[in-house]
């Protein structure tokens, strides 16, 4: 379940079970796409506004209000409503990432872990024209 609205009933989730390959796939999905954003912003000389997570998730009207600021300075003060979905992670999000976290130190430990070549390319594609 992708997400679901605060104060929906809840509904019944089956367990999920642990795949490593699931996990590091997706991994890889989320840090190929930062590369690509990192490319996007350095070539097109555009400073991005960053907004950490667990300050959106501790304060979300007041982490949108610092966010409009930075982007329009002088903008008035703005009602920002609560989200409308509720968090996900459960214990059993916990427990994914731990197994994850170890499998992923083991591998990388064993040398067992490889950088997939779409994420090589990324890296290579990202590099400024001039270093290659």
């Amino acid at each position: 379940m992708w997400s679901q609205r605060d104060g929906a009933s809840a509904a019944r989730r089956s367990a999920v079970p642990y795949s490593f390959a699931g996990i590091e796939r997706c991994r890889q999905v989320i840090v190929e796409g930062e590369i690509m954003w990192q490319r996007f912003f350095a070539l097109n000389a555009i400073a991005p506004v960053q907004v950490i997570f667990e300050q959106l998730t501790s304060d979300y009207s007041g982490e949108v209000r610092d966010t409009l600021q930075r982007i329009r300075p002088g903008v008035a003060d703005v009602d920002a409503p609560a989200p409308t979905s509720r968090r996900q992670a459960d214990g059993r999000s916990i427990e994914l990432l731990a197994d994850f976290t170890a499998d992923r130190a083991r591998r990388t430990a064993a040398g067992r872990l490889r950088v997939p070549s779409v994420l090589r390319r990324a890296v290579r594609r990202a590099r400024p024209r001039e270093t290659r």
